[in-house]
């Protein structure tokens, strides 16, 4: 990520501001938090700077996703739940902002207070809040909501909030969180991203277990109508009682915004072309480039923007599921990388649009590129025992081949790399086998979009020149999330989001304990004391210097273990929409997490 200009001063300046800010010598009631960088906004800001706080209210915002869904409980592994139904229906705590890189303030809570002990975390609740079938949203429903997402929601929530031994309700409006890791310094900032939902409405419904029944709300939005699988209508909640919070200020400007679903993407694109749907976030590069000739865009009634985006890109690859046993030898993991051929896909595939990934947290602060450092090496030294001579000695470097004959040296690697893992032999079906086992190298790769397989075809021909068969196999969508949730596979092509201030989650990502824990995203198996140490060193994070270092630790090491085959990103985003979709000018925050949110209907 490129960091603005401001960021070594907000660096400098970090352990003052977030002390100010959050953690205060003396327990008093805080208006926001910030894990980075203080806070940007006073106290009686009115509205964040990046919205528009007159932008018009109404209008229909229709938007197409490929898939389905069956479910409108977004925080179980059963089903699939409505396209963003969390974030237009479930209001937060706290509301995080986006032009600055981890702070967030007051949405169902007013303030927070927290001990100088830093073990008792209380939130005070804006007694204004209302559900949308009237009643009152208080304390009770904070407390259900924080138990009710660590015993039954996905397994995210139990490493989220693994730090937290209670919640107790103080008053109607006031709650106290008990926290057992007084080091973890990001704890007040993630449970201010609790969403708070309505303990009366699953007195007879389950939350476990998907449901298409409608609940009451406590965001923007109540849900209008649902013909799942095909599509739901979020309605704007008349009288919504965080219409006038300054966090809330400026967005949620449509009436009602409609989802449709489509089987592909071809589908949704003639669609879109048609005036049927608004906006498109584009995800081919061939499209981007050659696709747009159709008459609404040569009459500039279909606009085309590329968005900013200074967060860390994704985690995105090949990941290569460990849990297989044949998987767990290093050397055939980095054998397959060598049969990656990014230069040629970019070439011939993605015109020259994208850029490879070089880390777990690539375009950022936290990236380290693979490379070693002082910091790095001294982060690393009290595991030496625990790691190979090559942590220490060599740099990690991805393939990268210019023309065919780097290509089959790239591949003479592989084959020498597979020789000495054991697999020597070679099968009638021109397959290496163990030279003991007999086993064959043969691994599945699961997809469940139609161009997925254009994009691993190229390297499925270069892993059989090495004896290695790649079976692609296309999954409906269900099918594909279930076979995802519970590991079935060999490779996969996915990834998450990072944060600027990455903590907590990292233990969903890459913990030992998530290995198991059906629906994590922990795709491949990682199970290594030395991640797990490392992860929890960025938890604590005595200094952001130190998280920092520990971050970059944490990657070098991921880096190492040739766990994925790095993907590719785009230096922002490709989006097109109608003319009347307006809000996507140049004064865009430098982290996006919403693009829509902010943006309005006008004719």
């Amino acid at each position: 990520m490129n960091m603005p200009r401001t960021f070594k001063i907000y660096l400098a300046l970090s352990i003052l501001c977030f002390t100010l800010s959050a953690y205060g010598h003396e327990p008093k009631k805080q208006y926001g938090l910030s894990l980075l960088n203080g806070l940007k906004y006073p106290k009686d800001f009115q509205h964040f700077q990046y919205v528009n706080p007159k932008a018009p209210k109404g209008g229909t915002l229709k938007i197409g996703i490929q898939g389905s869904f069956d479910s409108l409980n977004p925080y179980i592994v059963m089903g699939n739940p409505a396209p963003r139904v969390q974030m237009y229906t479930h209001a937060t705590l706290f509301q995080e902002c986006e032009d600055e890189p981890a702070s967030a303030y007051p949405y169902v809570a007013d303030a927070v207070e927290i001990s100088a002990d830093k073990k008792n975390i209380t939130f005070y609740l804006n007694p204004n809040a209302r559900f949308s079938d009237g009643k009152t949203l208080t304390a009770d429903d904070v407390v259900f909501s924080f138990n009710i997402l660590r015993e039954k929601g996905m397994p995210l929530f139990k490493h989220y909030y693994s730090d937290i031994k209670s919640i107790k309700m103080i008053g109607k409006h006031t709650i106290t969180f008990y926290n057992t890791n007084p080091k973890n310094r990001e704890i007040a900032f993630i449970l201010g991203q609790l969403p708070v939902l309505p303990k009366h409405h699953y007195t007879n419904t389950s939350f476990a277990e998907t449901s298409l029944e409608l609940p009451p709300t406590s965001g923007p939005y109540i849900i209008e109508s649902v013909n799942a699988p095909h599509n739901i209508t979020y309605q704007k909640t008349k009288n919504w009682w965080g219409l006038d919070i300054p966090s809330q200020v400026g967005f949620h400007n449509f009436n009602k915004i409609e989802y449709t679903t489509y089987r592909d993407d071809t589908a949704l694109f003639e669609a879109f072309k048609k005036g049927s749907l608004h906006w498109r976030q584009e995800n081919s590069s061939q499209r981007w480039a050659s696709g747009y000739k159709f008459d609404a865009f040569q009459q500039k009634k279909v606009l085309k923007v590329v968005l900013p985006d200074n967060n860390p890109k994704p985690t995105m690859g090949i990941f290569l599921n460990t849990r297989n046993p044949l998987l767990q030898d290093i050397r055939v993991r980095k054998a397959i990388g060598y049969a990656f051929d990014f230069n040629w896909m970019n070439k011939y595939i993605f015109y020259n649009l994208y850029n490879r990934n070089d880390s777990f947290f690539s375009k950022s602060h936290l990236s380290s590129a693979g490379k070693r450092s002082p910091e790095i090496l001294k982060m690393l030294e009290p595991f030496k025992d625990k790691l190979p001579d090559t942590v220490f000695k060599t740099d990690v470097q991805q393939p990268f081949y210019a023309n065919n004959t780097e290509m089959r040296a790239g591949l003479k690697k592989a084959q020498d790399l597979l020789v000495q893992a054991g697999y020597s032999e070679i099968n009638k079906d021109n397959i290496r086998v163990h030279n003991k086992t007999k086993e064959p190298l043969e691994f599945r790769f699961i997809f469940a979009t139609s161009p997925t397989a254009r994009l691993i075809t190229p390297l499925k021909e270069n892993l059989e020149r090495i004896g290695i068969n790649l079976k692609l196999i296309q999954l409906d969508n269900n099918t594909y999330t279930n076979s995802v949730e519970s590991y079935d596979y060999d490779l996969i092509y996915t990834g998450f989001a990072q944060a600027a201030t990455p903590g907590n989650e990292q233990r969903a990502f890459f913990g030992s304990k998530s290995v198991d824990a059906k629906g994590g995203k922990n795709y491949s198996g990682i199970k290594s004391e030395v991640i797990d140490n490392l992860i929890e060193l960025i938890v604590k994070r005595p200094t952001d210097e130190e998280m920092i270092d520990a971050t970059k630790a944490m990657d070098y090491v991921l880096l190492h273990g040739h766990y994925i085959i790095q993907g590719w990103h785009f230096d922002g985003h490709m989006v097109a929409h109608w003319d009347f979709i307006k809000g996507l000018g140049k004064e865009q925050p430098l982290y996006p997490r919403n693009f829509l949110s902010r943006c309005w209907y006008q004719e």
